[in-house]
């Protein structure tokens, strides 16, 4: 025989699991049993509507925390064309002073070559010069 404080427990399990639709019937002996699955199972709902809850209130935060990173970037994506078209301007500038320098060295050689040309030339001149005089000067000692 049950007593009436097990019977009021089996009869309390009964009504629960009939409001949740299942009306399976089972004997006093597996109530303790059924009541513990029972009451997991409630605990593993609450539980799961609670992270349902926490899952869609992270879902939001996420949602606004992408809005507010939108302008960013954007403004990344302008900075790193920027960065970019800086870095082709820089290469450009780059190329452009090392010709200018070749051409400069270039030219500046020439140049130089160009000197010890005109050097050679006017020590030949001054040579020539020096023998042009002594002539005159030995010529004009010859007539006297």
């Amino acid at each position: 025989m049950i007593d009436a404080v097990a019977e009021k427990k089996f009869m309390t399990l009964k009504k629960r699991l009939d409001a949740l639709h299942y009306c399976q019937p089972f004997t006093v002996d597996s109530a303790s049993l059924i009541e513990k699955l029972l009451n997991d199972l409630v605990k593993t709902s609450e539980s799961f509507q609670s992270l349902k809850q926490n899952n869609g209130e992270l879902q939001i935060s996420l949602s606004k925390s992408e809005q507010r990173l939108e302008p960013v970037k954007k403004e990344n994506i302008r900075l790193q064309k920027e960065n970019n078209e800086l870095h082709m301007e820089v290469i450009r500038v780059k190329e452009e002073m090392e010709y200018k320098e070749s051409r400069w060295n270039n030219t500046r050689k020439s140049l130089e070559d160009d000197k010890i040309d005109l050097k050679k030339v006017i020590e030949l001149k001054e040579t020539k010069f020096e023998k042009l005089q002594d002539e005159v000067y030995f010529s004009n000692r010859a007539s006297i």
